[in-house]
């Protein structure tokens, strides 16, 4: 949430709370991190908090890999041959706002 405060002449002032829109962070390509040990690994994350979350990853003949309902559940793509995938996620916002999104995830090793 930004906060911002007008001040105007004579001592008058407004004060605004803005909430920026719930946005989902998905990642584009999974490559190993050597940071962290933890290697193809695909996850998505959100600052804000959702009633339901379901994703699904599938192979180019659209074969499901993966689903989880679990925002903190990651792809363990380790296993897989580097390529290009399609994910499906729907949701559903604290504030009942339902969301669906697809797009592709590109797999790098």
């Amino acid at each position: 949430m930004k906060r911002l405060i007008l001040i105007f002449a004579f001592g008058f002032f407004l004060n605004l709370n803005a909430q920026e829109p719930c946005k989902l962070d998905i990642p584009q390509t999974v490559t190993m991190n050597c940071k962290t040990g933890q290697d193809y690994q695909w996850m998505c994350s959100s600052t804000c908090e959702m009633n339901s979350f379901d994703a699904h990853i599938f192979d180019r003949w659209g074969k499901q890999l993966f689903s989880t309902k679990d925002l903190n559940e990651a792809w363990q793509a380790k296993e897989e041959p580097a390529g290009t995938y399609f994910y499906k996620i729907e949701l559903v916002w604290a504030d009942g706002k339902e969301e669906k999104l697809n797009g592709f995830i590109t797999l790098v090793k």
